[in-house]
Formats: structure tokens, sequence, C-alpha cells
């Protein structure tokens, strides 16, 4: 305990988010507070600016949740707290990697991220935003997906067309069966 009390003193000493708009309403932004079922909540902690943003997300429940969670920015997402972490007497260990944000639209946010959340943990994640290589990468990937899926409806298409003929030819063949 006294190991996690010392790194959220280093925090909020060092992540402006949690205290430069601490009494201002645009200082703090749930992105989920109505999963009671699911025991958590999720909330972004604001600063003046986006890069300073923290999300912070608390799972009450006695079970590890895996979620798709709105956030207010595209970009990555790089765990600095896990109150399950090792250090803390927990089971896990610091990720690696950040989690990269997708186009995919959650909790009223048209960016989403999935996560995965220990039983009876917080997390806290500061934001990164995309590179110009990477947003070039996304785009380029999301540009393939336009054209595979384009592509597939075309021989969808293409393939409906042929029955729907190959079914006239048939009908007009017996057509002319009973003409004779």
């Amino acid at each position: 305990l006294q190991n996690l009390m010392k790194d959220l003193n280093f925090l909020y000493q060092d992540k402006p988010a949690l205290y430069v708009k601490d009494n201002m309403p645009e200082g703090f932004e749930w992105m989920n507070c109505i999963s009671s079922q699911e025991c958590r909540v999720a909330y972004v902690r604001k600063a003046d600016r986006p890069e300073d943003t923290l999300l912070v997300i608390a799972n009450f429940a006695g079970a590890e949740q895996e979620f798709m969670l709105g956030v207010p920015y595209a970009g990555k997402y790089k765990e600095i707290l896990n109150t399950d972490n090792q250090k803390y007497g927990g089971k896990a260990k610091t990720a690696a990697k950040a989690i990269a944000s997708v186009d995919e639209e959650a909790d009223g946010r048209e960016n989403a991220i999935f996560a995965k959340i220990a039983p009876l943990s917080l997390v806290i994640y500061s934001y990164v935003p995309f590179t110009e290589k990477e947003k070039q990468e996304i785009a380029r990937k999301k540009a393939e997906e336009v054209a595979r899926k384009v592509a597939q409806q075309a021989k969808e298409a293409a393939a409906r067309a042929k029955a729907e003929a190959e079914e006239a030819a048939k009908q007009a063949q017996e057509a002319a069966k009973k003409a004779e």
C-alpha cells in the first residue's frame, strides 16, 4: 500500500490533469458511468492540452472484465498505473504496449478502445496522440478495407445478376416450350 501511495503522489505531481482543472467542470468528464450491472466506471481528467488527458477505469466487480469503452480522442492510451500490478501485491505486470483506439462508436463517442481490467482494480491511462506515420498507416488500412468491401459487394452483385439471368433464361425456355 505504501508503494501505491508513493506512486500516486508522484503521479499527482507529474500529471497536470490531476490538479490543473481540479475545481472546474471542464477538468472532468464521464466516459461511462452507467455500467452499474458490470460494477465499472470510467472517466477522464483533463488539463489545458489534450496530450495531458488521463483515462481512469475502475472495476469494482470480483471478476476480470473485457469491454469496449468510448474515449475522447483518437490515439493511444498507455497504462501508467494499475492497482493490480505485482509491485502492489497484485498479479499483473505493467502493460508494455499502449492500446490504440479504433474508429468505432462506443459510449456516445466516435473512438473506442478495448480494455481488459482485473477484478477489484483501477487503471490509469495516459493519452498519446497518433504520430503522422501512424495516421497514414491507419488511413491506408481503412482504404484497403473499403476496397475489399467494395470488391466483395461487386462479386456478390455479379453472382446475383448471373443467377437472375440464368433464372430468366430458364423461364424463357419453359415459355418457348409451352408455346410450341
